[in-house]
């Protein structure tokens, strides 16, 4: 509840973002800048004599979206791509009418033969009006069966007309139509309204212009919002490519702005499959965070941020980081909440930072909840959460990255991956208390298999190569967990350790 009184916080956008108020403040466009340089780290020598390490990063974690090879074992199965592209990628999809004119002559309506002419403004790829036809009853509202059409000639695309200045804002949009700059849908009670701004922005305001959601997609002149034949609404650039999409899997029948403030898309038996409610705390299967796109808890306290270094944070009211994958200092950077149920962040180059090492369940969103913790879930079960495997677990299927590192509860101790390939444990003065001994290896990681078996491997993200591994293969350890006492124990899923050092 904020502070005015509203049960939604706005987003971090100003009172003015939306059309016809001030100038919105720019929000950061997914861009692909090259990798800034990674932080470097004090290098401890495979050798005995232990030196400092670097300040202890804020524990978190990082994988790639398939299991590496397993050394001593049969490679795991991958797992599945991304259902849908990084974010900003072109979408190839079928001609897209975005758009409906009523017309409409003062309070009079022209009936002719009982048939009620629509008028269908078809454009080219540039938003010019280009042609009109007239349908008639057989066609609903104007729009064509749900579903992907054959690609444009050239890559054109049917652009939304203007609404008449004497026209109210339909509550409504059917796939195949969609909202240009200016164009906007509005509540029955014409309390809330969604409009396509100019900016890019696809912002839901109510009648004072308190910003209720919006697709964080400013920055981006010219963008239009369509609700595809293929059934998911989508914000897309003047270029076509794609900004922010709903990614409902092609169940979207109608996109619909109600009466208590809230934009939902419903299925054609009516069934709700995505809301601006919702989102604000979420990542659906398919849908991704670019650079200085954020989720909220419900109460406004916790942030998710994909930070324009390339880092994935929760940070709370104070600005004070709760948790970070340990992405920085890869500009460009996005994250993607795959149909396969794994969280990655990629960096501009397309390969995996970072991952909660969760493919296999599919279906799992992301949820940022009242506490801080962001969690995995599926049908209402919690496969994975920062607050629990976030800081002190590396679960089956992740890694760790140059840099990258885990810690114990009170923070007294830290396993960390450096930059040349050692995996040290250090105590708080920075004392190593163990090593894998596998120094001069830049690039290695440390992987946690899904066959139970930890190794460090070389350099490059499907190197099969393993420098060092505890041979646990086949003993259904599921995770490793750095400990308060300075230990590092692998363990089965009834916590059961198989192995541990020092």
């Amino acid at each position: 509840m904020g502070a005015n009184g509203n049960e939604w916080s706005p987003w971090a956008i100003p009172p003015g973002d939306v059309a016809g108020g001030d100038a919105p403040a720019a929000e950061p466009a997914p861009v692909n800048p090259a990798d800034a340089p990674t932080a470097q780290h004090p290098v401890v020598p495979a050798a005995p004599p232990p030196i400092a390490l670097p300040p202890a990063a804020p524990p978190p974690v990082p994988l790639a979206p398939a299991a590496p090879p397993a050394y001593g074992a049969p490679p795991p199965v991958a797992a599945p791509p991304p259902v849908f592209g990084p974010p900003g990628a072109p979408v190839a999809g079928g001609r897209r009418r975005t758009g409906l004119v009523l017309a409409a002559a003062g309070a009079a309506l022209a009936v002719v033969a009982g048939v009620v002419a629509v008028v269908v403004l078809r454009g080219s790829g540039d938003g010019t009006p280009s042609s009109a036809a007239v349908q008639g009853p057989q066609s609903s509202a104007g729009a064509e069966p749900s579903g992907a059409g054959s690609p444009a000639a050239g890559g054109n695309r049917d652009i939304a007309s203007p609404l008449p200045s004497a026209s109210t804002p339909p509550a409504q949009l059917e796939p195949g139509f969609g909202l240009t700059a200016g164009q906007a849908l509005r509540s029955a009670n014409g309390k809330y309204t969604l409009t396509q701004q100019p900016d890019g922005n696809l912002v839901l305001a109510d009648e004072a212009k308190r910003v209720q959601w919006s697709s964080q997609t400013s920055a981006n002149p010219g963008a239009t919002a369509s609700l595809d034949r293929t059934g998911d609404f989508v914000v897309y650039a003047k270029s076509g490519t794609v900004l922010w999409r709903s990614s409902v899997n092609g169940q979207g029948a109608l996109l619909q702005v109600r009466d208590d403030g809230t934009a939902t898309i419903t299925r054609a038996d009516r069934q709700e499959v995505w809301s601006s409610k919702n989102e604000r705390t979420r990542l659906y299967p398919g849908q991704a965070l670019n650079t200085g796109q954020q989720r909220r808890s419900s109460d406004g306290r916790f942030i998710l941020a994909q930070n324009a270094d390339g880092n994935l944070v929760v940070t709370d009211a104070g600005k004070k980081v709760v948790w970070n994958a340990q992405t920085g200092g890869h500009q460009g950077a996005y994250t993607l909440m795959q149909s396969d149920g794994n969280l990655v962040v990629y960096g501009a180059d397309k390969q995996p930072l970072w991952s909660s090492g969760t493919f296999g369940s599919s279906g799992a969103a992301a949820v940022l909840n009242t506490d801080g913790n962001l969690a995995l879930t599926v049908g209402g079960k919690v496969v994975w959460g920062t607050a629990t495997d976030g800081t002190t677990k590396l679960t089956a299927g992740q890694r760790l990255l140059a840099g990258q590192s885990r810690a114990a509860p009170n923070g007294q101790f830290t396993l960390l991956m450096q930059p040349d390939g050692n995996l040290v444990l250090q105590n708080a003065a920075k004392a190593v208390l163990w090593r894998s001994n596998t120094g001069g290896h830049p690039g290695a990681s440390l992987r946690m298999q899904a066959d139970g078996n930890l190794a460090v491997y070389e350099g490059g993200t499907g190197s099969t190569t393993a420098l060092w591994s505890t041979k646990t293969t086949g003993r259904a350890a599921t995770y490793l967990q750095v400990l308060d006492n300075g230990t590092v124990t692998l363990n089965t899923a009834a916590g059961q350790a198989v192995w541990k050092a020092p």
